[in-house]
């Protein structure tokens, strides 16, 4: 379905999103809508309260959970500890992972309402559970960042540093204005290829910054296809470079087989033998 259109006032936004929503519900009805409030891998495209609170209405509407997706943009970083909460709705489920551990230990949690929590022992799985010091790390952050306003208030403060700092960035390059709410921010280019050269130059000065989405993204963005996208361009020093590769697209994968292969030149053949498999590893 489409997103919020910024372009829009509410009445239009709301509009806009019930006309799709009704022609899609006529040809089938619709167990569940998705949603991210503020879009990441799509794009920081931060959904307006009202277009979200017409979204709600639709699904109570039609009998459809309102599942919110906050692994992204959930435990804070948009300002308060749930991404939707400006907006005043009660999703019927919600998704949570990558920071509720407050630790950076693997961890994810679906929270639903009681009256859907009908799981037999055995019948759910998932992949971030069971690590026992991610529980004792959430359950710690939970009581010290979030028993007051404190880090909610942080937030917001810089992320309002960062909103003026892309606007100014924009406006003295010619650049459409930044997107974001709280620390989730993109700064949108409207040249294809203009947010790969950027990347490219960041990673050169030791800067990770990130490109999501046809157009916004989570860092930096352009209108290029996702195949001439890299979505992670580098960590902090040049040694820590050499360490990690970032692979989290095709552009990505390319890279690092390329430069495999020229290290694989300046190394020794048993080594070369082991990066690109020699003949007799390949028949064997």
């Amino acid at each position: 379905m489409p997103y919020d259109e910024s372009a829009d006032d509410d009445e239009q936004a709301a509009a806009r999103l019930a006309l799709s929503l009704d022609g899609a519900a006529a040809r089938a009805p619709w167990a569940a809508v998705v949603v991210e409030t503020v879009q990441g891998e799509g794009g920081v495209h931060p959904a307006r309260p009202a277009w979200l609170r017409a979204l709600a209405a639709w699904t109570r509407e039609h009998g459809a959970l309102l599942i919110v997706d906050d692994i992204q943009t959930g435990c804070g970083r948009t300002g308060p500890f749930f991404s939707f909460e400006p907006a005043g709705i009660v999703p019927d489920i919600i998704c949570l992972s990558t920071s509720i551990s407050g630790y950076g230990t693997p961890m994810a949690l679906t929270l639903m309402r009681p009256e859907y929590d009908v799981w037999r022992q055995g019948e759910d799985n998932g992949t971030l559970r069971g690590y026992n010091p991610a529980f004792v790390t959430a359950a710690r952050a939970l009581e010290v960042f979030w028993s007051d306003g404190t880090l909610q208030a942080r937030t917001t403060g810089s992320g309002e540093k960062v909103g003026r700092a892309l606007t100014g960035f924009a406006q003295r390059y010619g650049l459409p204005a930044p997107r974001g709410r709280g620390l989730a921010w993109g700064l949108p280019f409207d040249r294809p290829g203009a947010a790969r050269e950027v990347c490219r130059a960041a990673y050169r000065a030791g800067l990770l910054v990130e490109t999501a989405g046809r157009t916004p993204g989570r860092g930096l963005d352009d209108s290029s296809t996702p195949d001439d996208r890299p979505r992670a361009v580098g960590e902090g020093t040049r040694d820590t470079r050499r360490r990690h590769r970032l692979d989290s697209g095709s552009a990505s994968r390319r890279c690092v087989r390329r430069r495999a292969g020229r290290r694989s030149k300046r190394s020794d053949p048993q080594l070369r033998g082991r990066i690109n498999g020699s003949p007799d590893q390949r028949k064997g």
